[in-house]
């Protein structure tokens, strides 16, 4: 009967080693999922990053096309005042005519 008391200690300490290895599994398992979700986190991050930087890259240069456009149109109308006033009352009586309609009152 010592063999089968030593085989029921050797089968305990097993089943004990089975259950501590299932133990390290879960532990394991839950540590990767965690490390999955921060390398997920990471790349979000980086790609908001990157969505943010491009995007204030292209507001600097609208901001400097329109600064351009401004100054390129007092230039004009510096240099031509009464074409430029012709040409804003022109445009501004089309406006007048289409938001009224077209019609001929």
């Amino acid at each position: 009967m010592v063999a089968g008391t030593e085989q029921e200690k050797a089968l305990k300490e097993l089943a004990r080693e089975v259950k501590e290895l299932q133990a390290n599994l879960a532990k394991l398992s839950n540590d990767l999922g965690r490390h999955d979700e921060n390398d997920r986190l990471k790349h979000l991050r980086e790609q908001v990053r990157s969505g943010l930087d491009a995007l204030t890259s292209r507001y600097d240069q609208l901001k400097t096309d329109s600064r351009q456009a401004i100054e390129t149109t007092q230039q004009k109308v510096q240099e031509r005042p009464l074409a430029s006033l012709a040409i804003a009352l022109g445009v501004g009586w089309i406006l007048a005519r289409l938001l009224r309609g077209g019609g001929g009152r």
